[in-house]
C-alpha cells in the first residue's frame, strides 16, 4: 500500500475507500492514462447500471451473475417477438 500514492488520489477528489481499491490495481496519481481508464470504465459500469434499473431491474443488479441472467432472458424474449411478429 503507497500511502503517498492514496493521499495524491484523495486529493484529486477520489475518496479514501475507492483511493485504496485504486491503489491496490496500481493505478498511480501521476499517470494521467490509468486515470482516465479508470474514470472512463467505472462511468461505462454506472451507465450499464443505470440502464439495467431504467428497464426496471433493480434487485441483484450489483451481482454480475444476476446481470448476465437478465440480459440473457431479455435477448431471448427479443428474439422470440421478432418471431411472433413475422408470423
Amino acid at each position: 500500500m503507497n500511502f503517498e500514492n492514496i493521499y495524491n488520489l484523495q486529493n484529486k477528489g477520489f475518496p479514501f475507500e475507492e483511493a485504496k481499491a485504486m491503489d491496490a490495481k496500481n493505478i498511480h496519481s501521476a499517470d494521467a492514462e490509468q486515470l482516465i481508464e479508470y474514470c472512463d470504465e467505472k462511468e461505462a459500469q454506472m451507465e450499464h447500471l443505470n440502464d439495467l434499473e431504467s428497464r426496471g431491474f433493480y434487485h441483484g443488479t450489483d451481482n454480475l451473475f444476476m446481470v448476465e441472467e437478465i440480459e440473457r432472458a431479455e435477448v431471448q424474449n427479443d428474439m422470440y417477438e421478432m418471431w411472433r411478429n413475422e408470423y
